[in-house]
């Protein structure tokens, strides 16, 4: 048998969720820097709430995706028509890097956020080696950062990759980031600032606070989270990568442990929903998902390598793909917001996991059991034939022949 597949009532499961429940998933296209090895948007939101597609166009060296390689992510991913990009409900443009986006391309993705799409960028326009690509592809104009004035800022020597922390917008009726408070987000010291400057009608979430801008003229008070609409669309600037250490571990350590429930909050928010208050326990839950996802994927990867023994591993894999049905079932209570009865099925479906690795490592004793065997026999036949022939040749010496005399 091959790699774990999912069981067909699964899929129709998964299909029918739409239909039962009511609830359509919040489509992201995911753009620029978002390859899922140096990025932690797809571990982010590959979760029930959220139907993710990527086209990665950049790594964190700038020029380690070639123009080709770009081109050709573009080429394959990329949506064709207006009407497909416009299906999805955000875009997340992360690394502000347009360099390779055919100048159509971009008009889709203005014309998408005036239709309706919601946009995100993490560092879009603050970026200098990418800065006059941001402004000239006119992809900057959905945005509410100010990017020409960043531009004359550079020029006036304003430091960047400072340490910083934010401070809340409190004078909001609304701000996602309200939950996050009490959880010492305004505590979280981050590194290599970057500056917004909001554009007139634009709100703010939240400001930069850093000792390297002390004493800088401004005028402004320097943005970590922009919002506003452009269009039928709301677009939002964010100001630090998501790679880096204010939002996770990707490049630097950091310490922000809710890094992915900001961003879900951030494109709730920017999609037009509900954000999320009660953080803590959500992300319990998530936390839950993500424990589930390891272990099932440990437990797969364990069938695999019993298999190359030849161990009958199909009663596991049936055994694993009734957990999974089981699983789908938190995903359905999440949704609803029934987070208990989520985090409870969750837990049932990862102590049903403990007890299949049990059963595979069992099974994979049992497997090497008879190579051990072998081995043993080999090693042992070679050392009781060695030691026979040593006592043969070397101690008992029955090919010696003591020397003659000569006449």
């Amino acid at each position: 048998m091959g790699p774990l597949r999912l069981h067909p009532l699964c899929l129709i499961f998964i299909l029918s969720m739409t239909m039962a429940w009511g609830f359509d998933p919040i489509k992201v296209l995911g753009l620029g820097s978002v390859d899922p090895t140096q990025s932690p948007i797809h571990d982010w939101l590959s979760e029930p709430v959220f139907d993710l597609s990527l086209v990665p166009t950049r790594l964190y060296d700038v020029e380690a995706i070639t123009p080709d390689g770009a081109s050709r992510m573009l080429r394959l991913y990329f949506p064709r028509t207006d009407k497909s990009i416009q299906d999805y409900d955000c875009m997340v443009f992360s690394g502000g890097d347009v360099r390779n986006f055919e100048a159509y391309k971009i008009q889709m993705m203005i014309r998408a956020v005036e239709a309706g799409t919601s946009a995100l960028t993490d560092m879009g326009g603050m970026s200098r080696p990418l800065h006059e690509t941001w402004i000239a592809s006119g992809i900057w104009e959905v945005f509410p950062n100010d990017v020409h004035v960043i531009n004359s800022l550079w020029d006036q020597g304003v430091p960047a990759d400072q340490l910083f922390q934010i401070t809340v917008n409190r004078e909001m009726e609304k701000n996602p980031l309200y939950p996050f408070i009490p959880l010492g987000i305004e505590r979280l010291l981050g590194g290599r600032t970057r500056i917004i400057s909001p554009r007139p009608g634009s709100e703010v979430y939240a400001w930069i606070e850093s000792q390297s801008l002390i004493g800088t003229s401004f005028g402004f008070r320097p943005a970590a989270s922009v919002r506003w609409t452009f269009g039928r669309g709301a677009t939002m600037a964010l100001e630090s990568w998501f790679g880096h250490s204010w939002w996770s571990s990707i490049i630097d350590a950091s310490t922000n442990e809710y890094g992915q429930d900001i961003l879900i909050n951030y494109l709730l928010d920017v999609t037009g929903g509900d954000y999320i208050e009660d953080v803590i326990q959500v992300h319990s839950v998530r936390q839950s998902f993500t424990e589930f996802e390891n272990r099932l994927s440990f437990i797969t990867q364990l069938m695999v390598f019993v298999e190359n023994f030849g161990a009958n591993t199909v009663p596991l894999y049936e055994e694993v793909e009734e957990v999974q049905e089981e699983y789908l079932e938190s995903h359905v209570h999440y949704i609803e917001g029934r987070l208990d009865d989520a985090l409870e099925v969750t837990q049932r479906s990862i102590d049903r996991l403990d007890e299949i690795r049990e059963d595979a490592l069992r099974l994979k004793d049992r497997a090497l059991m008879w190579i051990y065997v072998i081995e043993w026999l080999s090693i042992s036949a070679t050392l009781m034939i060695t030691g026979y022939a040593v006592d043969l040749l070397m101690i008992r010496k029955i090919l010696y022949r003591r020397s003659r005399t000569t006449r």
